[in-house]
């Protein structure tokens, strides 16, 4: 997920203990937070990461509810103090890291007020050949031009 938002050209914190649910990482200038959820932890719906362990099972389903309602309860805290809050599973990142470049840029371009901000559109030439591999950022020249 660092390398998906680097290669977007956006700066985050990795280090959010003080924000509601404490995302994995936020841009507090911008608003923004991401969580990456694993599957099996979080409950993922519909992925056959997200077993339930046969021992003990009354106990893990009751943990794993908790920890759905904890991450429902912490993305509406964020959206009251205005942050766009973003949920990314780690079978998505693993499978579809493109799919996810572009729910990044389409949720993180958006301004406050829900207007695309001024960055242009990277996530699809950050990608080389469609295996969602990231292409390495192309080196810049620069002239200094001397009067």
């Amino acid at each position: 997920m660092r390398e998906i938002l680097s290669e977007l050209g956006f700066r985050y914190r990795v280090t959010n203990r003080d924000l509601p649910g404490s995302p994995d990482l936020a841009n507090r200038a911008h608003l923004w937070a991401v969580f990456v959820h694993g599957c099996f932890w979080h409950s993922h719906d519909g992925c056959p990461r997200a077993t339930v362990p046969k021992r003990n099972h009354e106990f893990w389903v009751a943990k794993f509810a908790a920890n759905r309602l904890r991450d429902a309860r912490a993305t509406i805290d964020l959206r009251k103090l205005g942050f766009r809050v973003l949920t990314v599973w780690e079978c998505e990142l693993k499978q579809r890291p493109r799919r996810v470049a572009l729910r990044v840029e389409s949720l993180l371009l958006k301004g406050p007020s829900g207007n695309r901000t001024n960055r242009s559109r990277l996530a699809s030439a950050a990608f080389r050949g469609g295996k969602g591999r990231l292409a390495q950022p192309k080196p810049y020249s620069l002239s200094i031009v001397a009067d």
